[in-house]
C-alpha cells in the first residue's frame, strides 16, 4: 500500500541521526525540547544547537480515499554568535550546514521508497537576552508524498430511533408526530 507507514517520529528521528552524523564534531543536534523556554535558560552549549521539529502536513485528495501529502519539518539553531571568526561556528554556519546535509538529500530509511526534504525559507525568531542566544528557524518541506487511506464504514445501527416532533395544525391545535428512522 503506498503511503503507508510515513511516521512523524521515524522521520524525524532520521533527521536527527543524519545531521549527528554529519555535524556531531561541529553542534549538538536533538528534537525540539517539548520547553523551549526551560532549554534556552539551561542551554550551555558552547557551539549551538540544531533542534529538529515536525511542524504540519498538508494534504490534497485525488479521490475519496487517496491522494498526496506534503510534511513540513522545521531545523531550529541556537547559538551565542550569529557568525565566528572560528570556522564552522555561530548561527550562520549551522544554517548552512544543515541546508548542505538536508536539503535535497533523499532518505530512504523512513518507511516509504524515499523522502526528499527541501529547505524554502529561513527566519529569524527570537533573540533571548538572559543566555544571550539567537535561535533562527529553517524551514523544509517534502516532496509529494502518495497515500492510500483506509475507508472505515461505519457501523450499522444496532437500536431502532423514532424521531419526534410536534406539530401545529391549522386551528393552532399542537400535537406529536412519531416516526421510526429505519
Amino acid at each position: 500500500v503506498v503511503g503507508v507507514g510515513v511516521k512523524i517520529n521515524l522521520i524525524e528521528d532520521v533527521l536527527v541521526a543524519h545531521l549527528k552524523t554529519a555535524v556531531a564534531d561541529k553542534f549538538r543536534v536533538e528534537s525540539f525540547p517539548a520547553d523551549l523556554q526551560r532549554y534556552l535558560e539551561s542551554f550551555i552549549h558552547q557551539n549551538g544547537a540544531l533542534l529538529v521539529q515536525y511542524v504540519s502536513t498538508k494534504r490534497t485528495f485525488t479521490s475519496r480515499n487517496s491522494g498526496t501529502k506534503r510534511m513540513t519539518f522545521e531545523i531550529s539553531a541556537v547559538s551565542k554568535n550569529l557568525k565566528s571568526e572560528k570556522a564552522h561556528q555561530g548561527i550562520y554556519a549551522m544554517l548552512d550546514a544543515a541546508f548542505d546535509n538536508v536539503s535535497g538529500v533523499t532518505f530512504t530509511d523512513v518507511g516509504i521508497a524515499g523522502l526528499t526534504l527541501f529547505a524554502v525559507s529561513d527566519e529569524y525568531q527570537t533573540y533571548y537576552i538572559k543566555n544571550g542566544l539567537w535561535v533562527y528557524t529553517q524551514t523544509y518541506e517534502s516532496d509529494d508524498i502518495p497515500f492510500i487511506k483506509d475507508i472505515v464504514e461505519a457501523a450499522p445501527l444496532l437500536k431502532k430511533i423514532t424521531l419526534t416532533e410536534s406539530r401545529q395544525d391549522e386551528l393552532h391545535d399542537t400535537f406529536i408526530v412519531e416516526s421510526d428512522i429505519p
